[in-house]
This record gives structure tokens, sequence and C-alpha cells, in this order.
């Protein structure tokens, strides 16, 4: 993957770590999905992301979290998608 050098890019942290978020998955035949937009819901509003990219994913007893690259006012910042297989939902936070 290559990084178009006009960005910034930094870790981020949302106010709401494990909050539970909407997300559009892309799913292979084979049965592997990946995440490509998600909506993040704020106090007051809420903001639609479209996923640049999967850095890495990690599988957990229960979960799928899934590394992922978004842009946000022109800086590119890494995020944390967690899948829960037994509940079905996806939560942003920390993996």
């Amino acid at each position: 993957m290559i990084f178009n050098n006009s960005y910034s890019y930094k870790h981020n942290s949302f106010p709401n770590s494990n909050q539970p978020v909407s997300v559009i998955a892309n799913f292979a035949v084979d049965g592997r999905f990946i995440p490509i937009y998600f909506k993040y819901m704020g106090d007051n509003d809420s903001m639609t992301f479209k996923i640049d990219g999967v850095h890495y994913t990690k599988n957990k007893h229960d979960s799928i979290i899934f590394c992922c690259f978004i842009t946000y006012n022109n800086i590119r910042q890494q995020i944390d998608l967690i899948f829960k297989y037994n509940e079905c939902i996806w939560l942003l936070g920390e993996g």
C-alpha cells in the first residue's frame, strides 16, 4: 500500500472507545469480509468515514480486529474496528 505524502499521519482515539458503530462491509464468496465505510455517532452529530485501507487484521476467540486507515481533515489516521462474532456487532475502539 502506498500512502500519499501530502497527508499527515496519526493514531486516532475517538472519544467513545468501544462504541457500537454502523459499518458497510465488502463480502467475498469465500466468507472473508472487510469494512469499507463506518458511521461514527457523536454526542450531537454523526459522521461517515470511508476506510482508505486495512493495515492488518487480528483474530481473537470472539472477534476480529481490523486496523484501518481513514482520512479526516487531510490527516491519515489509524483506527480499530472490531467485529464481535457472537453478537454480530461492530465496535470502534481499542483492540
